[in-house]
């Protein structure tokens, strides 16, 4: 290759290509590609987001439930005229609700079983809720926890038969 003039050189490549044409395309290319990686971290970091409230949906799914169905307890309670029981198994994550019937011989039937899903954790929790047919519900705290969400569910229940959840953010 010979330069005479006053024009910059073009080195000849195969195919006809000069890098004097070579560079824009290259700079599309290149910008192309950082492009494409950006929309797919971008997507990656969407669909984490979008799973993560799919499993918070599905927590607090499974919480409402627990609380409609303490709630129900004083009720089932008279109505069968039996004494109701609710266990919790802390380490299991189980919440069992049994019917204690008395006669002929003293027996209990177990009515419903809730597990919490995988990533919620029973903090704090009386081991056992009593109802008699003629009493109330007792008061009583119940703490779980969601580690990965940074999400903690507090149901408070009343003498008077209230069931209250609270969601609350933890530090």
């Amino acid at each position: 290759m010979l330069h005479t003039g006053h024009t910059p050189p073009v080195l000849d490549l195969p195919g006809g290509l000069g890098v004097s044409q070579a560079g824009p395309r290259l700079r599309r290319l290149v910008g192309s590609l950082i492009a494409i990686l950006l929309i797919v971290a971008v997507g990656v970091q969407l669909n984490r987001w979008i799973r993560q409230e799919e499993e918070l949906v599905r927590y607090r799914a499974v919480l409402r439930e627990l609380a409609l169905t303490i709630h129900a307890i004083p009720s089932r309670a008279q109505a069968a005229g039996q004494t109701v029981l609710l266990r919790v198994d802390a380490p299991k994550g189980l919440f069992q609700f049994s019917t204690l019937r008395a006669s002929p011989r003293h027996y209990e039937t177990v009515d419903r079983t809730i597990w919490l899903p995988d990533g919620l954790q029973i903090v704090e929790s009386p081991a056992a809720l009593t109802v008699l047919p003629s009493g109330p519900l007792s008061a009583a705290t119940i703490l779980v926890e969601a580690p990965e969400h940074n999400r903690l569910f507090r149901f408070l229940t009343t003498t008077q038969g209230a069931v209250e959840l609270h969601e609350e953010p933890t530090l």
